[in-house]
């Protein structure tokens, strides 16, 4: 029967209906440095009925007369204000946390006959059954005011004391009345009687309490605490529903205390542990007991029928074991403010049992400001110095970013390169990592660090010398970094929400994509995406890290990088990136030769010029063209090679070309390999818009078209439009 409609019982008459509204409004705000300010604000407005065939033998059977009814109704709400602030008394840390709190209810419950049907009427029926026995209304306006501060006194690094108060005001009231109603054998009414039962309890009281803590090491602490407790009389407590029960005229308030002693910590950051011995002490517990009446009748009466202490022990076993890489870029820690934000963001992983590997980078445009200064000292400059002096801007980043994390009593240090030690090429301002040593942070864990803040970018060469792995670098050191110590995923943080489809000031109709493929990701950041640098995206398809791209400022999942097979849905095409800054270069009459492509190439090669496309035409009368793709800002570079090969005699061309006014267009998608005619629609979306092709390149998941520049934006907007991207 319940599972053909969870909503009834087991009884084909009895019902449930409930609609329930819970909220909570939480405004935090740090006032400064030391001091947080938090409100809340909370309640509940709900509805509860009841109604079905009631009796204490479940194999009793249903006469199927009228049933009983509860219908209840719940509106409470309440506001608690909190400041938490951080001081030193006689040069000793202290953290004083005082607030007050309102709680406001006003219910109301209602009991009768409720149909004789089967279906789900939730309407007392009392004119149709006026004698029927459990009749009852009641009001319950309640009131709740409190006060409360403790404060943490650290008598040393290890010993701390916790002393704290509360006062509480607190108004029980209970506004009703209940039918008293008697039958006789046959079914007459004999009795039928209201009775007022109204009470209104008033009482303040304070609440004393002591907190003790003993930090040996940072992987244990021992701890005790001592506290007043307090139950008081509710509504439901002095409230007679019917008449078989009665309630002592002088019912009190629960009072006691409570004393516990335990030991938590961790091993090797693993396991983490708590111990703890209870006792509990009640006095004046609140329950039923049987009491004969004048008339010689058993009745239940509820009040306090005596003391209670409870005692026992409680443990909890945790295993902590994963580790999570995250990576915090410059505009994610541009100052002390916005290091805040980020510090929230690692905390909230701490608490979740993580131990955490934060990447960062430098602090706003700080490494700018560096080369500059660099280069006022010298056009020409020694790339060790060079990586020594930029690698300040990620140090001054970690260490301010442990000593927000340490005000908040998050145990963390700051790491650079050399300390882990991360093992580069000494190639210097473009190094690659050729070993990530791990002992020292697994060893830095294990004696209870939660945090490591580990400097971006850089490393040291086997030479011993300060290396930098280029720009954009931090994001191949948190990958790494992940690699090397297995963690469960690489969170990088930037200021945007994760990947879009095509970039979203081009294009309003953008889409974020919940996943893409480590391949699609690799191509789209060799095309020009500039939200992950592309040795990070091949080193996370390499050793499958699973890597999110998330807004530092705003809440969401943002976008996973993963294994194509992870992705269900594979879309044909995923996204359209671009280069606005291309230039094409076209060698004309170039003498058509084996090998000849290679001196072409070997010569740009030595100039370091960044080659992308590439077309050589047919050769005619021995003679061939070659044309290809570099940035902008490589023209001259590429040039002055080209000339230089044409001087020296190693190079035959009778004129060389330059377009600097185009720019490259690409859409991706791992579909293409199971889809023909992306090239066809693609080609033929840019000519519906009279945009002409100058070059084309493709791969398995890619094709790429210069064009000229002017027609970039229509471009994308097209093509967006012709893939159906919006709709991903």
């Amino acid at each position: 029967m319940f599972t053909d409609d969870p909503y009834q019982s087991n009884r084909s008459r009895n019902w449930f209906g409930i609609d329930w509204f819970v909220y909570n409004f939480k405004y935090q705000q740090k006032l400064s440095l030391d001091s947080t300010l938090s409100v809340s604000l909370f309640g509940l407005n709900a509805t509860r009925n009841s109604i079905g065939f009631r009796t204490n033998r479940v194999d009793q059977i249903d006469p199927l007369l009228e049933r009983d009814l509860i219908n209840g109704d719940f509106n409470n709400f309440g506001a608690e204000i909190k400041y938490l602030t951080k001081y030193k008394i006689f040069n000793s840390p202290s953290t004083l946390l005082f607030g007050s709190k309102l709680y406001n209810s006003r219910n109301y419950s209602e009991q009768g006959p409720g149909s004789d049907s089967y279906d789900a009427d939730f309407e007392i029926k009392t004119n149709e059954f006026p004698n029927y026995t459990n009749q009852s209304n009641y009001k319950y306006p309640n009131y709740n005011y409190a006060f409360f501060a403790e404060n943490i006194f650290y008598i040393n690094e290890k010993i701390s004391i916790t002393p704290g108060f509360r006062y509480e005001y607190i108004q029980t009231e209970s506004d009703g009345y209940y039918k008293k109603i008697n039958l006789d054998g046959a079914g007459n009414v004999i009795l039928n009687s209201t009775i007022d039962n109204s009470e209104k309890r008033k009482r303040n009281f304070i609440l004393l309490g002591i907190g003790f803590s003993i930090k040996p090491n940072n992987s244990i602490e021992i701890y005790s605490n001592f506290s007043e407790n307090y139950r008081s009389v509710t509504f439901a407590d002095i409230s007679i529903l019917n008449p078989a029960f009665s309630i002592n005229p002088n019912i009190n308030d629960e009072n006691g205390n409570t004393f516990d002693i335990g030991i938590r910590g961790n091993f090797k950051n693993l396991i983490s542990y708590d111990i703890n011995f209870f006792n509990l002490n009640y006095k004046n517990r609140i329950g039923f007991v049987q009491k004969v009446t004048a008339m010689g009748n058993v009745k239940s009466e509820k009040g306090n029928v005596g003391d209670a202490r409870i005692s026992g022990i409680e443990s909890l076993l945790d295993f902590n074991l994963s580790t999570i890489v995250m990576k915090f870029g410059c505009t994610s820690v541009a100052d002390l403010n916005i290091m805040r934000n980020a510090i929230l963001k690692i905390v909230a992983e701490v608490k979740n049992k993580k131990k955490v590997i934060v990447v960062v980078s430098a602090m706003g445009s700080t490494t700018d400001h560096l080369v500059r200064k660099i280069k006022e000292v010298s056009a020409i400059y020694d790339a060790r110095e060079y990586d020594a002096i930029l690698s300040t801007g990620e140090n001054i980043s970690a260490s301010m970013m442990a000593l927000l994390l340490q005000n908040e009593g998050i145990n963390s240090r700051s790491w650079q390169g050399w300390q882990i030690p991360i093992i580069t090429t000494d190639n210097h301002s473009n190094a690659r990592i050729l070993d990530i040593n791990t002992k020292n942070l697994e060893k830095r864990f294990s004696n209870g660090m939660q945090v490591a803040i580990i400097a971006g970018f850089q490393g040291i060469s086997n030479k011993n010398r300060i290396t930098t792995l280029g720009r954009g670098g931090s994001d191949t050191s948190a990958v790494a970094l992940a690699a090397a110590i297995c963690a469960e995923r690489c969170d990088i943080y930037t200021d945007v929400d994760g990947i879009y489809t095509t970039d979203p000031r081009i294009t309003a109709s953008a889409k974020k994509l919940d996943k893409i493929s480590y391949e699609e990701m690799l191509e789209l950041a060799s095309l020009g995406a500039k939200v992950l640098q592309t040795r990070s995206v091949e080193l996370a398809m390499q050793y499958k890290v699973k890597v999110r791209v998330l807004n530092s400022f705003k809440e969401g999942s943002g976008t996973l990088l993963c294994d194509e097979e992870i992705i269900m849905e594979k879309k044909v095409v995923s996204g359209i990136t671009f280069s606005k800054n291309e230039a094409k270069l076209t060698l004309l009459g170039v003498k058509d030769k084996p090998g000849v492509a290679g001196i072409v190439f070997d010569c740009l090669s030595r100039a370091n010029i960044n080659v992308d496309m590439i077309i050589q035409n047919i050769s005619d009368n021995d003679l061939t063209d070659v044309t290809f793709s570099c940035p902008t800002e490589q023209v001259d570079m590429a040039k002055d090679s080209l000339e230089a090969g044409k001087r020296n005699n190693i190079i035959e061309y009778r004129r060389l070309d330059v377009d600097r006014q185009v720019s490259k267009i690409s859409i991706v998608g791992i579909g293409m390999r199971s889809h023909s005619g992306i090239a066809k629609k693609m080609f033929k979306t840019l000519g519906d818009e009279n945009i002409n092709i100058k070059v084309i390149s493709t791969s398995e998941i890619k094709i790429s078209v210069l064009l000229e520049r002017k027609y970039l934006e229509l471009a994308i907007q097209s093509l967006h439009e012709a893939f159906e991207l919006s709709k991903v």
